[in-house]
């Protein structure tokens, strides 16, 4: 009964802790977001429909991250309730990646198989992220457009993408710097 009762309070322990991380996403319109979220992702989003707004806390903060097309390419902008633009997203055919980023693609991970590649922004700099299908790990590797790696992070399953280290991983799921790669 003792040993229910501790499997009992761990559980509860481990919700409750990973509660204040990050919350579920769930859809917004445009029309209930604050004012200055609004005017920010109408800004961003230029003449383009935004087709759909998520909202999510993180850390204890709520974002907020519409999507929309421009010329039939996925675009995805994130903000805070202050209006401050986080990251902007936007999708790239695998065949139109950079050849430096392709090579360290093929550098980092020989036998992957890309699934997909978008340009990200953010904090003022931009590098390419793309996803990888290794065996059965799912990797994101960050690559900056002259080809250096980033970061290599292999995705938990369970939580789609929230396994960071810090850090580059292999595919064993050790960290490495992603200097020490070259």
């Amino acid at each position: 009964m003792e040993n229910r009762m501790n499997f009992a309070a761990v559980v509860a322990l481990s919700l409750i802790v990973g509660a204040g991380c990050v919350s579920q996403a769930k859809v917004s319109s445009l029309e209930t977001t604050p004012d200055v979220v609004r005017t920010a992702l109408t800004k961003a989003a230029g003449s383009n429909k935004i087709e759909k707004v998520e909202q999510e806390t993180e850390n204890g903060k709520t974002i907020y991250e519409a999507s929309f097309d421009v010329n039939d390419v996925d675009h995805t902008v994130s903000v805070d309730e202050t209006g401050k633009v986080l990251e902007e997203e936007s999708e790239v055919k695998v065949a139109d990646l950079p050849a430096a980023v392709s090579a360290a693609v093929l550098k980092a991970q020989p036998l992957a198989r890309v699934k997909e590649a978008s340009l990200v922004t953010k904090d003022g700099k931009s590098y390419y992220e793309v996803d990888a299908k290794v065996g059965k790990d799912k990797h994101e590797l960050s690559i900056a457009s002259d080809g250096k790696l980033i970061a290599d992070k292999v995705e938990d399953e369970d939580h789609d993408g929230d396994n960071d280290h810090g850090g580059a991983e292999s595919q064993h799921g050790q960290k490495h710097d992603a200097e020490d790669k070259d």
